[in-house]
């Protein structure tokens, strides 16, 4: 199981504030920054969300899909 799924593998909270906040691309720093989370997890999250397909990177850019 993922991290910030949960059992029902729906979409956690943590995984929701990212994506809000990617109303425009931005990096980890600046998603850390505006959700108010650690860096490592919002990394970590933006990590299972790519893999979701949900978001994409470019460099080090992330935005939603």
């Amino acid at each position: 199981m993922m991290a910030c799924v949960n059992d029902n593998q729906t979409v956690t909270a943590t995984m929701q504030a990212i994506l809000q906040a990617l109303d425009v691309p931005a990096t980890a720093e600046q998603l850390a920054e505006k959700t108010a989370l650690p860096l490592f997890k919002v990394r970590s999250t933006l990590r299972e969300l790519n893999q979701r397909n949900m978001v994409k990177q470019n460099g080090d850019i992330y935005e939603k899909n």
